[in-house]
């Protein structure tokens, strides 16, 4: 289910059939009930929609009435978040976070950062940069460890696979 907010856009049926307007929840009663500010096809406003039912999913055009639900690209990205939240709780102490929001670069080094940032450790190695960047994969592959730019705290044998 996904949690209405002010501010969200959700399309507006005036009855059943009706073709979709667009609007705005401007205050949220409870998870399937918000006050709109809906938007004729020309995008000016028409008068406030107090207390319209919000469907989730499938729900669409079940009822009598006029309605609200959301678009289909919102329910295919919430299925999404929840099929990756459902796979990260499979996994044994992990923490799934974007690397956008989770990795901070200093020096080429990345570290994972709750607030506070660490620097990963680096392992030193006697083999030249030039020598190890002979086959393309740099010094770290030829030291037999991951390059300091792939930051992982999920094991390797308990990744999920993205298909």
């Amino acid at each position: 289910m996904i949690q209405p907010t002010v501010g969200r856009v959700v399309w507006y049926y005036r009855y059943p059939g009706a073709e979709a307007q667009a609007a705005l929840v401007s205050y949220v009663h409870d998870d399937r009930c918000v006050n709109l500010a809906v938007f004729d096809h020309n995008g000016n406003p028409e008068p406030t929609a107090p207390y319209v039912p919000l469907l989730q999913g499938d729900e669409a055009g079940q009822l009598a009435g006029r309605q609200c639900s959301w678009m289909p690209f919102q329910i295919g990205q919430a299925a999404k978040t929840e099929a990756v939240q459902a796979a990260a709780s499979k996994l044994p102490d992990a923490t799934v976070t974007f690397a956008s929001e989770s990795q901070m670069s200093f020096g080429g080094v990345f570290a994972r950062s709750n607030g506070i940032v660490t620097p990963a450790p680096t392992e030193v190695t006697d083999t030249p940069v030039s020598a190890a960047a002979a086959d393309g994969q740099g010094a770290a592959a030829v030291a037999g460890r991951q390059p300091d730019w792939i930051a992982s705290s999920i094991p390797p044998d308990a990744a999920p696979s993205v298909e």
